[in-house]
């Protein structure tokens, strides 16, 4: 299903897909934010913004292998800790964007 839902903080953000379950009898969603600007390239090649927390469950769907980030910044640790976990491998080519 595709749609739209509130964060925490009132901002729209758009989902892919609410998944319900049943938790203590009572039926909950769960809802699976993709990061920015998310996009298929091509069959199994995606493309994004830097993703944060909310997103990961997200990412987890899609089954990665690897994450290829053009950015300086270096990832959280919190969002390194989930690749890992996760048996993701990050290459980074930091390139300096100009306009």
């Amino acid at each position: 299903m595709k749609g739209e839902c509130s964060a925490d903080d009132g901002v729209p953000v758009s989902f892919i897909s609410k998944i319900d379950f049943v938790k203590d009898g009572a039926k909950e969603y769960k809802y699976y934010v993709p990061p920015f600007n998310f996009g298929m390239v091509n069959n199994g090649i995606f493309r994004s913004g830097f993703p944060d927390t909310s997103n990961l469950p997200f990412l987890q769907t899609l089954g990665l292998r690897s994450i290829i980030c053009l950015s300086p910044e270096s990832y959280p640790e919190v969002i390194a800790e989930f690749l890992r976990d996760n048996g993701i491998q990050l290459f980074q080519y930091a390139i300096e964007m100009s306009k």
